[in-house]
């Protein structure tokens, strides 16, 4: 569903704007996933896989409100 939902946005541009938008928490949809209680691998690699490559590395480092990356989530949920 995460997939339909990025593929329906119409521009390249327009996803990358909604995938680095900051919401609760001051957290990207990617933090968002990795911090859900529906969290899993494939959910993440869905949203990475629609950063252009040349961004996923910053994408990975983007941090919330608190300095958390994407790592402290996969960590913290373990």
């Amino acid at each position: 569903m995460l997939r339909k939902m990025l593929q329906s946005v119409p521009t390249e541009a327009e996803r990358l704007k909604i995938m680095n938008q900051r919401a609760s928490a001051s957290k990207t949809l990617l933090l968002d996933v990795a911090d859900s209680p529906y969290y899993n691998l494939e959910s993440i690699k869905t949203v990475l896989a629609f950063f252009p490559e040349s961004e996923r590395l910053q994408a990975l480092g983007m941090q919330d409100f608190r300095g958390w990356t994407l790592l402290h989530y996969a960590a913290n949920s373990t």
